[in-house]
């Protein structure tokens, strides 16, 4: 019964956000997914150079990749965490940033409006708020809403990538949330534009909502709400002390000792 309310929700909130979503404030590219033997495939437009890959990577570079609702010193927050830690292990550290605020922004912007409705009031009767926002947000993604893709965004993520292919680096990419569409399609792009990347490019997928991951193994909290609420994520291996809701990278992931010590394992693993 609660599942039915709150999907009879969902769809409206889905309509409204349609008819409110404005292309014109923010250039957002609607990505296609298929799957193909496991892999998401990605139509875009993308002049990819042409470059010699080193028969053998000499060098190491971190990268990470945030999630929504971060800014850009938070994100880079997250990263000097992350720097602290593998000082000694990596070459290079980098940020790819994605801003896809907007998007975001509408569709907390139209939940905010439907908690003053009378439907959504009687849902919270039933869920917790955080837990009926999570369910909500949740939906969102297995609906396809994750393919709303700031294109400006992927296009420097894949210009940085290139470049450090080019100059011999191996990749480990740490990326946390909605990050994950970002570095699955980078991979796979990139994996069919110069073939074989497996030990060129390795993921920690950090809380995410997809059903696989590229290259690499994922991390998620079983207080982990959003993620756990979403019937095709990967599921949840790490447990915490707590009830939750738990998602952030660095107040949640990055904080808690399970976790933690569960990225640096794979960093450790996919860095040597």
């Amino acid at each position: 019964m609660a599942h039915s309310l709150a999907h009879h929700l969902y769809y409206q909130f889905i309509e409204e956000l349609i008819m409110r979503m404005t292309f014109k404030r923010i250039t957002i590219l609607s990505i296609l997914f298929f799957s193909i033997k496991g892999h998401s495939q990605v139509l875009m437009d993308y002049n990819f150079p042409i470059i010699s890959l080193c028969k053998e990577p000499t060098k190491k570079a971190l990268i990470y990749i945030n999630g929504v609702n971060n800014s850009r010193n938070e994100a880079n927050l997250s990263l000097e965490k992350l720097k602290a830690q593998y000082l000694n292990t990596f070459d290079s550290f980098y940020l790819a940033y994605n801003k896809n605020e907007e998007t975001t922004k509408e569709i907390l912007e139209v939940f905010g409006q439907k908690l003053a409705t009378v439907i959504t009031r009687s849902l919270l009767a039933i869920f917790p708020e955080g837990q009926l926002k999570s369910y909500l947000l949740s939906l969102i993604y297995t609906q396809g809403y994750q393919q709303f893709i700031v294109d400006s965004d992927l296009e420097e993520h894949l210009d940085l990538y290139t470049d450090l292919l080019r100059s011999c680096y191996k990749l480990t990419v740490v990326s946390h949330s909605q990050g994950n569409f970002y570095s699955n399609m980078a991979y796979n792009m990139l994996l069919n534009t110069y073939g074989d990347m497996k030990d060129r490019m390795k993921i920690v997928a950090v809380a995410t909502p997809i059903h696989f991951v590229a290259n690499g193994k994922h991390v998620t909290l079983d207080s982990d709400w959003l993620i756990k609420a979403i019937p095709s994520a990967l599921p949840a291996n790490v447990k915490s002390p707590n009830k939750g809701p738990e998602h952030s990278f660095d107040k949640h992931y990055y904080s808690i000792k399970n976790s933690r010590s569960k990225i640096h394992a794979l960093i450790n693993e996919f860095s040597r």
